[in-house]
């Protein structure tokens, strides 16, 4: 059967469509994602104005043509951390219903967490191994335990690359003193996440996101001296690699960070903060490095959704 879903995120609102012949095997027919920033002022206001609905329901309308060119029998849509603050979210699932057919479930931290985990448990990891696995999105930042396909500890946190760049990183580049109260309040923010995660144990770590995608992008550029020729077997982000990264990112404005790094502008504006959450995170844990896995919370929903319809 052919099935899409779409993730309506707090950067990004992203589609994948598939043909799956049970719930462990589906070939990816089309995937495409589109730079919408839900986030923007949601995650510090508390509601999504009518131009962020407007422009939401746009791109769904978009991305659900997509899926039905791909022949998609039904469209799965799920809304996360931009969503799930604001207290109008019940209205944005009423005019997405309205203005795009499509019907959207507002996951909770957990549930967001369970997904991103089943995704990288069953696309990154060996079988029968514990992975720890790290997603930084745009409102919220989620870490997962699972071995064999089962979540053995979930954890949502309200860490966003969109939200902290907008709360704490006001000036361009960031000065030291903003630099600081945003990791200060990383740091403080994931003191009790981490003692509950080391009652817990696992044998690899690996990394989802937009945000941690285009951190081991930029690292890649980097060992390969700028050139433009970027190792693309490198899946690994060292955390002395990523400190001395995040060292330099910090001081350059937007602009340079587009450059040096290969990012998207969007994205440069948003880097510093979401790079920050990763170093924090792998440092509180105690991860040295980690794997970088480019299934998320699409494929997550997928592979849920699959089992629940087709037998293994």
């Amino acid at each position: 059967m052919k099935f899409a879903a779409i993730d309506i995120g707090s950067n990004s609102i992203k589609l994948v469509v598939v043909d799956a012949a049970a719930s462990d095997s589906f070939a990816v027919l089309a995937r495409k994602r589109e730079i919408v920033r839900l986030g923007h002022e949601t995650l510090l206001k508390g509601y999504l104005s009518r131009e962020a609905i407007r422009r939401a329901a746009k791109c769904i309308r978009r991305l659900r043509s997509v899926a039905h060119a791909r022949g998609a029998e039904s469209i799965v849509a799920i809304a996360t951390a931009s969503v799930r603050e604001a207290n109008n979210s019940a209205r944005f699932v009423e005019k997405m219903q309205k203005k795009t057919g499509v019907r959207v479930a507002v996951l909770s931290g957990t549930e967001e967490a369970r997904l991103i985990g089943l995704a990288a448990s069953q696309g990154c990891s060996n079988r029968g191994v514990r992975t720890l696995n790290i997603d930084i999105g745009g409102g919220s930042t989620e870490i997962s335990v699972f071995r064999k396909g089962q979540p053995l500890t979930l954890l949502s946190m309200k860490l966003g690359a969109v939200g902290l760049t907008e709360r704490f990183l006001s000036s361009d580049p960031p000065r030291l003193d903003q630099l600081d109260e945003l990791r200060h309040k990383v740091r403080t923010e994931l003191e009790i996440p981490a003692r509950e995660l080391r009652k817990h144990e696992w044998d690899a770590a690996t990394g989802t996101s937009g945000t941690i995608l285009a951190v081991n992008a930029a690292l890649r550029l980097q060992s390969a001296g700028g050139n433009g020729a970027a190792d693309q077997r490198k899946s690994i982000i060292n955390l002395t690699d990523l400190t001395q990264l995040n060292a330099m990112l910090a001081v350059m404005n937007t602009t340079q960070r587009r450059s040096y790094a290969g990012l998207s502008i969007r994205r440069a504006e948003i880097i510093v903060a979401g790079a920050i959450v990763l170093e924090e995170t792998m440092r509180a844990l105690g991860i040295e490095s980690l794997r970088t896995c480019d299934w998320s919370l699409r494929e997550g929903v997928i592979i849920d959704q699959l089992r629940q319809w087709l037998p293994a």
